[in-house]
């Protein structure tokens, strides 16, 4: 009886140590993070897209994406709603979207979660950037 007994509260205590062990292994959730991936929405291939969640503390360079490609996400610590962006169409042009951050003010920090950043390069004449944040 004290066999069974005991061999019962060892199958328990496995069983809660495989069901932890498991949680930690999984893939972490989007909790606390910013998920941010880039896709060129223009007519023009990017030879370098550089993401500004912060500014000016750090960036990310996504590289080169092709006309309507999409790139892996990248796991940035926080993000602001206004992402400055630069773009290098060519070895000799680089253009960039500088939003103007008010510092008097808090700036509107993002949500944690995935988000999708369409970034378009125009010529109307002039090149201009153009970017549109979507939360998937």
């Amino acid at each position: 009886m004290k066999l069974k007994i005991y061999l019962i509260i060892n199958l328990l205590a496995i069983s809660c140590l495989l069901v932890s062990c498991s949680k930690e292994n999984e893939t972490p959730e989007v909790k606390n993070h910013y998920l941010i991936r880039v896709k060129n929405i223009s007519e023009f291939n990017y030879l370098d897209v550089r993401v500004i969640p912060v500014p000016p503390l750090y960036f990310y360079n996504f590289g080169q994406l092709g006309v309507g490609e999409t790139s892996q996400y990248y796991d940035f610590d926080k993000a602001y709603a206004k992402i400055d962006v630069s773009v290098k169409y060519s070895e000799t042009f680089t253009f960039g979207l500088l939003n103007s951050h008010d510092l008097t003010k808090e700036i509107e920090q993002l949500t944690p979660g995935k988000y999708l950043l369409e970034v378009k390069l125009t010529k109307n004449p002039n090149f201009s950037v153009e970017t549109k944040l979507i939360k998937e």
